[in-house]
C-alpha cells in the first residue's frame, strides 16, 4: 500500500498543476491512493487567495476521469488565524464531505518562517517555541471532529531549508515540553500528526534530520502516522514516500493512515 496525504492542485493559489496531471503521476509511480489537500486559510497575510473556493474545488473533484487509484478529498486547513476567524474555517471544514482534513501552520502571529525577518533577534529555541505555541493554541480552538491529522510539525525546517541557514532540521531538544504537549493532547485525541517529505524533495538533500521528536511521538504512545509529499509540483508527488514509511517504521510507529469519510483505516508498517 503506497499513498500520498497531501497533494496540492491548481485549486490552491500557490500550486499551477492541474489535479488531472497530479494524479496522472500518482498513477505512473503506482501509487494506489492520493489525497488532495487544497489551501483553507482565513484572512491569511499572503492573500485572500489562499481560502480555496470549496464549490468550485468539490466540482473539480468529482469531475476527474476514472483511474486506477483512490481519489481522496481533503484540505490543508490553516489554523493560525485569529481567534474571531475560528468560525468562518469552522464553517468552510463543515461544508463538504471531507475525507480528510489536515490541521496546518504556516505562520506565527502574521510572520512568514520563509522569510527573513522571522528569524530576526531569536535565538533558535525562541523560533521553535513560538511556532509550537501558535500550532497548540490554533488546536484549541477546534473540535476533534474538525480534524484529522495534524501537518509538518517541522515547518520551520522548511523555511529554514529555504533560506540557506545552517542546521536546519527539527530536533526534540529545540522544544522538547511543546512538543511533549502537543503529541500528548493529540494521541488523547486519537489523532495524529503527519511524516511530511517536502524537506527531502531537493536533490542534494535526499534525507531526513534527526529523527529523535518521532521517536518520542512513539515513546508517548503514538501508533499511526499520516505520510505526505505537500507536493506543489508535479514531480514532487510521491517523493520520499517510502523513505518516511522506512523511517516512521524504525522509530517505533506502527502504522499509517488513510481516511474515508474522516475515519482512519490503519495499515501495518
Amino acid at each position: 500500500m503506497l499513498c500520498d496525504y497531501h497533494v496540492h492542485s491548481a485549486v490552491s493559489c500557490d500550486c499551477q498543476a492541474p489535479m488531472h496531471e497530479q494524479i496522472e503521476r500518482a498513477q505512473q509511480l503506482g501509487l494506489n491512493e492520493i489525497c488532495f489537500t487544497e489551501h483553507i486559510e482565513i484572512n491569511f497575510h499572503r492573500g485572500a487567495d489562499w481560502r480555496s473556493d470549496i464549490n468550485y474545488y468539490e466540482k473539480k473533484i468529482k469531475a476527474v476521469k476514472p483511474f486506477n487509484l483512490h481519489i481522496k478529498f481533503g484540505i490543508e486547513a490553516g489554523i493560525t488565524c485569529k481567534k474571531d476567524d475560528f468560525h468562518e474555517l469552522i464553517k468552510d471544514i463543515e461544508s463538504a464531505d471531507f475525507d480528510f482534513v489536515l490541521a496546518s501552520a504556516h505562520a506565527v502571529d502574521d510572520s512568514d518562517p520563509f522569510m527573513p525577518a522571522f528569524y530576526d533577534g531569536k535565538t533558535r529555541k525562541q523560533i521553535f517555541h513560538d511556532y509550537f505555541q501558535a500550532l497548540i493554541k490554533g488546536l484549541e480552538n477546534l473540535k476533534p471532529e474538525h480534524y484529522s491529522a495534524v501537518a509538518h510539525i517541522d515547518f520551520i525546517s522548511k523555511g529554514m531549508l529555504k533560506l540557506g541557514m545552517p542546521d536546519p532540521f527539527l530536533k526534540y531538544e529545540d522544544a522538547p515540553d511543546h512538543i511533549d504537549e502537543l503529541f500528548r493532547k493529540i494521541i488523547s485525541l486519537g489523532k495524529c500528526i503527519e511524516i511530511n517529505t517536502s524537506t527531502i524533495q531537493d536533490k542534494h538533500i535526499r534525507r531526513y534530520g534527526e529523527p529523535d521528536w518521532l521517536h518520542r511521538y512513539a515513546d508517548l504512545g503514538g501508533t499511526y502516522v499520516t505520510i505526505g509529499s505537500d507536493a506543489h509540483k508535479t514531480e514532487n508527488v510521491g517523493v520520499g514516500i517510502a523513505d518516511a514509511m522506512e523511517l516512521a517504521y524504525n522509530c517505533g510507529i506502527k502504522y499509517f493512515a488513510t481516511f474515508d469519510q474522516m475515519v482512519p483505516k490503519l495499515h501495518r508498517l
